[in-house]
């Protein structure tokens, strides 16, 4: 699954968990930037066919996506794809 916010970023399809303390051999990073909605939402099944090219999931866009319309339960042979927005 993947999202694309009102800025045109795309999300990563993988992410990996990292931890990097505040002023270990560096400067201190200043204030992250504020967040963009939410603007596009897509699936696939097996392969991923690259960004913007997934079956589309219409929503409104937004910050936050709380809604139980956006979860997905796709069954496609003895595997089970569940994605949480």
């Amino acid at each position: 699954m993947s999202s694309r916010n009102g800025s045109g970023a795309w999300s990563f399809t993988n992410a990996l968990a990292f931890f990097k303390p505040i002023g270990s051999g560096g400067d201190v990073p200043g204030p992250p930037a504020p967040p963009s909605n939410i603007s596009k939402l897509e699936y696939y099944l097996d392969i991923d066919p690259g960004f913007g090219k997934a079956t589309n999931i219409a929503i409104t866009p937004g910050l936050d996506l709380k809604t139980s319309s956006y979860l997905l339960i796709l069954l496609r042979s003895a595997k089970v794809f569940i994605a949480f927005m």
